[in-house]
């Protein structure tokens, strides 16, 4: 099921987002893993994002459980990022592996 949100913003212009998730992988993620910390982990994210094209209103990145015990890039991580973003821009972050909540 799909969790729509109506938001204002300005003036009254009214848009429809969307809640998303990623689970992270150990190294197969579609942006960059070479980052330094959280805040470098989280620009790194929204830089790549915003290079799809993707509109984000709300981005965070949790640590929700130990990863697998497995060494292949594509093992999760344990951590997941969860973005909010327009209606329009769902079908872009699902062709990244990103899931509706």
């Amino acid at each position: 099921m799909t969790s729509i949100l109506t938001l204002f913003e300005g003036c009254g212009l009214i848009f429809n987002s969307v809640r998303l998730k990623y689970n992270e992988t150990q190294c197969a993620n579609p942006w960059t893993n070479n980052y330094d910390g959280p805040s470098e982990r989280y620009d790194v994210v929204r830089d790549f994002l915003k290079t799809q094209d993707i509109r984000i209103y709300d981005l965070d990145i949790k640590s929700e459980g130990r990863g697998e015990s497995c060494l292949a890039c594509t093992c999760l991580s344990g951590d997941v990022v969860y973005l909010r973003t327009l209606e329009d821009d769902a079908d872009i972050a699902r062709s990244l592996e990103f899931h509706f909540l």
